[in-house]
């Protein structure tokens, strides 16, 4: 974190100084972060010194927290991640790829929904039985089939709350994917998105859509705008099909605003993603793809939206959303607008984890099926059988009355396997005494035990003595030495005069031409030096994981940050970035030099041919 606030002078957009806090007449507070991972999350600063997965939603100090990326399943979710107290948790999964994607709202239960529903499309509710009166799904029929709807909601990208003033789609959009079948269900999923907004919006509701959106909009939104029309070999910045979908999407030609640039028109390099494996955080250089989305007529309650470019723990930050506590023009209290009329707390929808069998007490625990015992005494004392009684008894005791009598212990004390011999057991004695039938049994299991095998209880006790077979007299009978003794006879050993002195083993003598070949084979097999780049400093070793006749060969790049790049590949002058200097004839900057070179040569096929090529291609 030092790192990156050292680089703050980079930034031209001073964050808000509000970050993790309301302030001023700011009453309720939406957080979206796409934590890549909540199991991870927990494993970085300053998630990792938090007690309990509350105190890191209380430490985000919002009413309203979406996380996309939770990479988690329904059966890893434990009673402390869906049970927070002060919270109401709305979690989804994947159907398919599992610990993949996921997403999940936390409310505070003071405002909790009126309403939620699982997925984009509708068909989850109507299948899982909790349906949803949101609406506004009921025109996507009109344009794709059922089975594409079903595999647009597989993924686990989408919860959907009523909290009366709007609707909060909380969203997590396929990545880029160079699949021709993957970028097709990318644009689909934006396709259902956009209909389902715009049919809640026609009627009369107002939205607010929080989310990685996974799209770069304007050139403004990008650290190298240059550098993306030149790799993706486009006319413009906005010639792609998703940035022309979220164009359309946005105001004036679609029903939603961007609040950020909205409210910051002008913020320059407000990035909310950066690449973490070339390390392009610490020079905040990334993409801003997290969007807080809102309908034109519910700004005027919206005071500021911001992103938390500080706030660590995944490569997003997150990006927040801030009410005023009165509207400025009608003056209606906004608790008013959020909670149902005459009514402090209503209870929240069935889709509420609160409500899903393993927290809820239905669901069968694994100790229920050793429960039998106890369930065979209840139905004996309705049929009129006498009451299991507990008694406790000294496994000691019961140990040694089995062990060191001839008589068999008592048919009626049933001891508990493993149970430790220290600690008191219990025992089930029935009031009234066995019949004849059962108590025969139970005095045959002696003979039983006899023929060899052993009881539970003699796995408690003291061994019996065995007994032993004399052993024949030996001719002489020898007195075993002393400790002292055998310390003397070793010290005699190491007695330069003894004659029981070893020998010392003398090391041969290397000539000169012997010495020089060993030291030539320890520089042949001694690993080759890092090189340093054309800053002068070591360079980083990589891997290459890419499929081809390089894949798994490793070299060397500048360890430097990534940083803008011109169209002839050097660096791009900056007004806060140091002056070029030259360094091996190269043109060096602050940020990564094109410095390059394999670790090894390249393989050898079967052929004999070179599998790669050793030498760097030229910029084109």
């Amino acid at each position: 974190m030092s790192v990156l606030m050292s680089q703050c002078a980079l930034w031209s957009f001073k964050f808000p100084q509000h970050i993790l806090g309301t302030s001023g007449t700011c009453r309720m507070k939406i957080v979206s972060w796409n934590v890549n991972s909540i199991r991870t999350l927990r494993q970085y600063y300053p998630w990792c010194e938090y007690k309990n997965f509350q105190s890191i939603l209380d430490a985000l100090d919002a009413d309203i927290i979406c996380f996309q990326e939770m990479k988690i399943t329904r059966s890893s979710t434990d009673s402390e991640m869906a049970l927070v107290p002060g919270y109401d948790a709305f979690l989804t999964y994947p159907k398919r790829r599992h610990g993949y994607a996921g997403v999940t709202t936390y409310v505070r239960s003071d405002i909790t929904p009126v309403d939620a529903e699982e997925g984009l499309t509708g068909v989850l509710g109507k299948a899982s039985g909790h349906k949803s009166s949101i609406g506004g799904c009921e025109n996507l029929m009109d344009e794709f089939t059922l089975a594409e709807l079903q595999e647009l909601d597989s993924e686990g990208r989408v919860i959907i709350t009523d909290h009366r003033l709007f609707i909060l789609i909380n969203v997590y959009c396929p990545v880029s994917d160079p699949s021709e079948e993957r970028e097709m269900f990318r644009m689909r999923f934006y396709r259902a998105l956009q209909m389902r907004v715009e049919a809640l919006v026609a009627a009369g509701r107002e939205v607010v859509v929080v989310g990685d959106i996974n799209v770069c909009h304007q050139e403004i939104d990008h650290c190298d705008p240059k550098k993306s029309i030149r790799e993706r070999q486009l006319t413009s910045f906005g010639d792609t099909p998703c940035r022309q979908w979220l164009h359309q999407f946005l105001v004036p030609e679609g029903p939603m605003v961007d609040v950020f640039r909205h409210l910051h028109p002008t913020a320059q390099k407000a990035f909310t993603c950066w690449n973490t494996l070339l390390n392009a955080r610490p020079v905040n250089y990334g993409t801003r793809i997290d969007y807080t989305l809102a309908t034109p007529t519910l700004l005027p309650w919206i005071k500021d939206s911001a992103v938390e470019a500080q706030v660590m723990g995944s490569d997003h930050c997150p990006v927040t959303l801030l009410f005023a506590d009165v509207h400025p023009e009608t003056g209606c209290a906004l608790l008013d607008e959020l909670r149902a009329p005459g009514l402090e707390r209503v209870e929240p929808h069935r889709l509420c984890a609160k409500y899903w069998d393993e927290f809820a007490g239905k669901q069968q625990k694994i100790k229920s099926f050793f429960l039998k015992k106890s369930s065979a005494a209840a139905e004996g004392a309705e049929d009129g059988r006498p009451p299991i009684v507990e008694v406790q008894e000294s496994v000691g005791s019961a140990v040694a009355h089995d062990t060191l009598t001839a008589d068999p212990p008592l048919p009626s004390l049933q001891m508990k396997v493993g149970q430790s011999a220290a600690t008191p057991k219990k025992t089930l004695l029935r009031s009234a005494p066995k019949s004849d039938a059962k108590a025969r049994k139970a005095s045959s299991k002696p003979a039983e035990r006899a023929s060899g095998q052993k009881s539970l209880s003699a796995f408690f006790g003291k061994p019996q003595a065995e007994e032993q077979q004399p052993l024949a007299a030996p001719t002489s009978i020898a007195t075993p030495p002393t400790k002292p003794a055998i310390k003397d006879a070793i010290e005699s050993l190491h007695d330069a005069g003894s004659p029981h002195t070893l020998p010392q083993a003398s090391k041969p003598e290397l000539t000169s031409s012997q010495d020089s070949a060993r030291e030539e084979w320890r520089s042949l097999l001694r690993p080759a030096p890092i090189p340093n780049c054309y800053h002068g400093e070591p360079a980083k070793e990589w891997t290459v994981n890419k499929p081809g006749p390089n894949r798994g060969r490793m070299f060397y790049l500048c360890a430097r940050s990534v940083g803008p790049s011109s169209e002839n590949g050097n660096s791009e002058r900056d007004s806060s970035e140091a002056p070029k200097r030259k360094v091996w004839g190269k043109e060096v900057g602050e940020f990564r030099c094109d410095f390059f070179q394999w670790k090894k040569g390249p393989k050898r096929g079967a052929d004999g041919q070179l599998n790669g090529n050793i030498t760097k291609k030229p910029r084109p």
